[in-house]
Protein backbone atom coordinates (compact mmCIF):
# COMPACT_ATOMS: atom_id res chain seq x y z
CA UNK A 1 0.00 0.00 0.00
CA UNK A 2 2.77 2.07 0.62
CA UNK A 3 3.89 1.84 -2.87
CA UNK A 4 0.69 2.49 -4.15
CA UNK A 5 0.79 6.07 -1.95
CA UNK A 6 4.27 6.99 -3.35
CA UNK A 7 3.00 6.09 -7.40
CA UNK A 8 -0.38 7.86 -6.83
CA UNK A 9 1.91 11.33 -5.52
CA UNK A 10 4.18 10.82 -8.34
CA UNK A 11 1.24 10.55 -10.79
CA UNK A 12 -0.28 13.88 -8.69
CA UNK A 13 2.83 15.55 -9.24
CA UNK A 14 3.54 14.48 -13.12
CA UNK A 15 0.01 15.75 -13.57
CA UNK A 16 0.42 19.13 -12.53
CA UNK A 17 3.82 19.57 -14.34
CA UNK A 18 2.62 18.59 -17.46
CA UNK A 19 -0.79 20.97 -17.03
CA UNK A 20 1.62 23.87 -15.99
CA UNK A 21 4.07 22.87 -18.69
CA UNK A 22 0.88 22.57 -21.63
CA UNK A 23 -0.49 25.78 -19.89
CA UNK A 24 2.58 28.06 -19.92
CA UNK A 25 3.11 26.71 -23.52
CA UNK A 26 0.11 27.73 -24.55
CA UNK A 27 0.50 31.20 -23.27
CA UNK A 28 3.83 31.84 -25.13
CA UNK A 29 2.44 30.72 -28.22
CA UNK A 30 -0.40 33.23 -27.79
CA UNK A 31 2.12 36.13 -27.03
CA UNK A 32 3.80 34.68 -29.86
CA UNK A 33 0.91 34.80 -32.59
CA UNK A 34 -0.59 37.95 -30.79
CA UNK A 35 3.16 39.97 -31.79
CA UNK A 36 3.84 39.33 -35.05
CA UNK A 37 2.86 42.12 -37.42
CA UNK A 38 -0.07 41.51 -39.28
CA UNK A 39 -0.09 41.46 -43.20
CA UNK A 40 -1.28 44.69 -44.79
CA UNK A 41 -4.43 44.15 -46.10
CA UNK A 42 -4.25 44.58 -49.95
CA UNK A 43 -5.57 48.09 -51.07
CA UNK A 44 -8.91 48.29 -52.89
CA UNK A 45 -8.54 49.29 -56.40
CA UNK A 46 -10.65 51.87 -57.46
CA UNK A 47 -11.62 53.23 -61.44
CA UNK A 48 -12.38 56.34 -62.76
CA UNK A 49 -13.99 56.30 -66.04
CA UNK A 50 -12.59 58.19 -68.87
CA UNK A 51 -14.64 60.12 -71.81
CA UNK A 52 -15.59 57.68 -74.93
CA UNK A 53 -12.85 58.29 -77.23
CA UNK A 54 -12.64 58.12 -81.36
CA UNK A 55 -8.90 58.63 -82.52
CA UNK A 56 -7.61 58.05 -85.58
CA UNK A 57 -4.85 55.39 -86.04
CA UNK A 58 -1.61 55.37 -87.53
CA UNK A 59 -2.10 52.72 -90.25
CA UNK A 60 -0.95 53.82 -92.95
CA UNK A 61 -2.64 52.48 -96.11
CA UNK A 62 -6.04 52.93 -95.40
CA UNK A 63 -8.26 55.02 -93.15
CA UNK A 64 -8.81 53.22 -89.73
CA UNK A 65 -10.46 54.68 -86.44
CA UNK A 66 -10.38 52.97 -82.66
CA UNK A 67 -13.14 53.56 -80.79
CA UNK A 68 -12.71 53.60 -77.12
CA UNK A 69 -13.71 53.69 -73.67
CA UNK A 70 -11.08 53.64 -71.38
CA UNK A 71 -10.71 53.45 -66.79
CA UNK A 72 -8.03 54.78 -64.85
CA UNK A 73 -7.34 52.21 -62.19
CA UNK A 74 -5.59 53.97 -58.50
CA UNK A 75 -5.39 53.11 -54.93
CA UNK A 76 -5.06 55.96 -53.19
CA UNK A 77 -8.02 58.43 -52.96
CA UNK A 78 -6.21 61.65 -52.80
CA UNK A 79 -5.59 61.04 -56.07
CA UNK A 80 -9.08 61.34 -57.56
CA UNK A 81 -9.33 65.44 -56.91
CA UNK A 82 -6.09 65.72 -59.16
CA UNK A 83 -6.91 63.19 -61.61
CA UNK A 84 -10.58 64.87 -62.44
CA UNK A 85 -8.44 68.12 -62.82
CA UNK A 86 -6.15 67.12 -65.06
CA UNK A 87 -8.60 65.12 -66.97
CA UNK A 88 -7.90 67.47 -69.96
CA UNK A 89 -4.22 66.72 -69.95
CA UNK A 90 -4.79 62.97 -69.50
CA UNK A 91 -7.05 62.85 -72.25
CA UNK A 92 -4.30 64.28 -74.86
CA UNK A 93 -2.01 61.86 -73.24
CA UNK A 94 -4.49 58.87 -74.44
CA UNK A 95 -5.40 60.27 -77.68
CA UNK A 96 -2.00 61.13 -78.30
CA UNK A 97 -0.34 57.84 -77.30
CA UNK A 98 -3.51 56.15 -79.10
CA UNK A 99 -3.13 58.21 -82.49
CA UNK A 100 0.58 56.91 -83.12
CA UNK A 101 -0.67 53.06 -82.84
CA UNK A 102 -1.44 51.11 -85.82
CA UNK A 103 -4.49 48.86 -85.40
CA UNK A 104 -2.00 45.37 -85.16
CA UNK A 105 -0.70 47.26 -81.98
CA UNK A 106 -3.89 46.47 -80.22
CA UNK A 107 -3.46 42.78 -80.71
CA UNK A 108 -2.70 40.59 -77.60
CA UNK A 109 0.37 41.21 -75.75
CA UNK A 110 0.78 44.14 -77.49
CA UNK A 111 -2.04 45.91 -75.69
CA UNK A 112 -0.46 45.22 -72.54
CA UNK A 113 2.78 47.26 -73.45
CA UNK A 114 0.05 50.07 -74.51
CA UNK A 115 -1.54 50.08 -71.00
CA UNK A 116 1.95 50.71 -69.65
CA UNK A 117 3.22 53.54 -72.23
CA UNK A 118 -0.33 55.36 -70.95
CA UNK A 119 -0.32 54.83 -67.35
CA UNK A 120 4.27 56.11 -67.53
CA UNK A 121 2.78 59.09 -69.23
CA UNK A 122 -0.29 59.60 -66.90
CA UNK A 123 1.60 59.43 -63.66
CA UNK A 124 4.99 61.61 -64.43
CA UNK A 125 1.92 64.14 -64.85
CA UNK A 126 0.30 63.20 -61.25
CA UNK A 127 1.79 65.01 -58.08
CA UNK A 128 -0.59 63.18 -55.51
CA UNK A 129 0.02 59.64 -56.59
CA UNK A 130 -0.23 57.50 -59.12
CA UNK A 131 -2.67 55.65 -61.38
CA UNK A 132 -1.99 51.77 -60.90
CA UNK A 133 -3.45 50.70 -64.11
CA UNK A 134 -5.69 51.81 -67.39
CA UNK A 135 -8.16 49.39 -68.60
CA UNK A 136 -9.85 49.05 -71.81
CA UNK A 137 -13.33 48.77 -71.52
CA UNK A 138 -14.40 48.53 -75.02
CA UNK A 139 -12.83 48.71 -77.91
CA UNK A 140 -13.91 48.89 -81.34
CA UNK A 141 -11.24 49.27 -84.48
CA UNK A 142 -12.53 49.56 -87.78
Amino acid sequence: MAENKGISKLMIIIIVLLTLLIGVGGFLGYMYIKNQPSAPKPKTEKTMAMDEFIVNLADQDMRVYIKAKIYLAYTDTKIETEIKEKMPQIRDIVITTIRNKKSSDFDGKKLENIRKEITNKINSTLMTGQITNVYFYDIIIQ
